[in-house]
């Protein structure tokens, strides 16, 4: 039954992918055009990355990159549809065996059916199965590749805890030194839930330093380079990018009062019977205390079992509840930069459910509310992935469209192209140019804070100053949509004619992309 199990939570994750094949997300043509960087490096890090005008340094998640870069550049789509299912596939299993360990250790009773039931929850968990603000289960990305990761440092220092084996302890550190360069986020989480956890742990301390060191030491050094564009890219972040962008966001800079507007919009389409679009707004909603009431609710039962004499569910607590910390501070206005608070409740789930189940399986309401859950998760899977098709059609259908057009365009360009930040990965796969937008880690020390705001002022969209913006970047031509030009025209009333510089190049009409040349600068 296991492997069944195994087989659908596979099968789920890859059917949108193999209905589209190339609905390949921003983070995976970014990902592409890294791993060829890596091959035109003859296997090697490069220490910048490639045709971008603002200098910055590689290094974002490049084992991930790298192991793209492994295989024939014709294969990479078929490894970028395989990596979150297979990964994802892989946290049911080791979550499973890890629950099975955690009750042998703890000598607890639980019927059999319920580990397998277990799996199930985890395979159809909406959490994991949601679309999401970024690439998870659907699209390849390092990211479940991190929270693979981050369950083995749990299952291998729950594995120290309960048999006091030094060995398990340099395992955790080992896995944790391979997350820092897979994972720019996981190792984030591993981080920051490792302060409060090494609180009540203090070996957890131990992993985290470990770690460093093994990276160290695996790296020849060279990982110093990668944290010295890391630290760079959360000083950029702080001072520049979530004060021009994530303030803007209600449900990221107050999620409080957003959350309230959206209950309010919700009844409003309840008792006017417009049920499907509740249904619809309800599931798009990113509020990050909607997810945490909605996708991680099972998460009370951490705190059943904080200070426990058991040392494992302790341990399993603790981790669940500086999980919830993380969350909460990064949810704080000077944290945003830290990234969406709901992803690192993400990290959490694993020992959160199992807890979930330790502490409530012998209620009698608890088998029917799984099955319950399980139903609900079944029907929010299906409205996933219609949206997921829908949103995503144009993506596939569109690939060979861009391939095409940067092909045509790429001999005509000479010199450096401005573009909107959306076109910036696409630009970096299929084009031949330095382009106009951000990649990798960004530092202000490359590229000063008043650049930041002439470039990017009106995030995603530049300062309105198109004159000095032409200048400062000895731009040579504009690469843009129709609506991205419209909008950006707003901007720019005050400083001049934008259209009376521009002369048409190229255009596609199937992509709404229009090349043009500066006249004039």
């Amino acid at each position: 039954m296991l492997y069944l199990i195994l087989i659908v939570a596979f099968s789920l994750r890859i059917l949108p992918r193999i209905l589209l094949p190339k609905a390949i997300g921003d983070d995976g043509y970014s990902y592409f055009s890294d791993a060829q960087l890596i091959r035109d490096h003859k296997q090697r890090m490069p220490e910048f990355y490639n045709k971008t005008l603002f200098k910055s340094k590689f290094g974002y998640a490049h084992y991930y990159s790298k192991l793209l870069s492994l295989f024939p550049k014709k294969f990479e789509i078929i490894v970028e549809m395989i990596v979150s299912p297979l990964a994802d596939t892989l946290i049911v299993l080791v979550s499973f065996l890890f629950f099975k360990d955690v009750m042998e250790y703890s000598h607890l009773q639980i019927e059999e059916y319920y580990y397998l039931l277990f799996a199930a929850v985890l395979t159809l968990l909406p959490a994991y199965l949601k679309n999401d603000t970024g690439p998870r289960a659907y699209q390849g990305s390092a990211r479940v590749i991190g929270q693979l990761f981050f369950l083995l440092i749990v299952l291998m220092f729950h594995k120290y805890i309960s048999s006091n084996n030094f060995i398990f302890l340099m395992l955790a550190s080992f896995v944790g030194s391979l997350m820092f360069p897979m994972s720019a986020f996981g190792s984030q989480a591993f981080i920051f839930t490792g302060i409060f956890i090494g609180l009540v742990l203090p070996s957890y301390y131990l992993v985290v330093v470990l770690s460093a060191v093994f990276l160290f030491l695996i790296s020849f050094g060279k990982a110093i380079q990668r944290f010295e564009g890391r630290f760079g890219h959360y000083n950029w972040y702080f001072k520049f990018y979530q004060k021009a962008t994530l303030y803007k966001w209600k449900y990221l800079s107050n999620p409080i009062s957003d959350y309230f507007t959206q209950i309010k919009f919700w009844l409003k389409l309840l008792v006017t019977f417009k049920w499907r679009s509740l249904l619809i707004y309800f599931n798009i909603c990113y509020n990050p205390i909607h997810l945490l009431v909605t996708s991680f609710f099972f998460f009370v039962s951490a705190f059943f079992f904080f200070n426990s004499d058991n040392g494992v569910l302790n341990f399993l607590s603790t981790v669940v509840l500086s999980v919830l910390l993380v969350y909460l501070l990064t949810m704080l206005k000077p944290l945003l930069f830290l990234g969406e608070a709901y992803r690192y409740l993400e990290y959490g789930v694993v020992p959160g459910l199992i807890l979930f189940f330790i502490q409530f399986n012998n209620y009698k309401w608890f088998l029917p509310f799984i099955l319950i859950w399980m139903l609900i998760a079944i029907v929010r899977y299906i409205y996933y992935v219609i949206e997921f098709l829908r949103n995503n059609k144009s993506s596939n259908d569109n690939y060979p469209f861009y391939q095409e057009f940067f092909l045509r365009i790429n001999p005509l360009i000479e010199g450096n192209v401005y573009g909107s930040v959306y076109f910036r990965t696409k630009a970096a796969y299929f084009g031949t140019f330095n382009y106009f937008g951000n990649r990798g880690f960004m530092n202000l020390n490359y590229l000063s804070l008043d650049d930041n705001y002439l470039a990017f002022g009106n995030y995603p969209a530049p300062s309105g100053d198109f004159i000095a913006l032409i200048r400062r970047f000895d731009l040579k031509y504009w690469l843009t949509t129709k609506n991205d030009l419209d909008d950006y025209l707003i901007h720019t009333k005050e400083y001049g004619d934008l259209l009376s510089v521009l002369e048409l190049v190229d255009t596609d009409e199937r992509l709404d992309i229009f090349l043009y040349k500066i006249k004039e600068s």
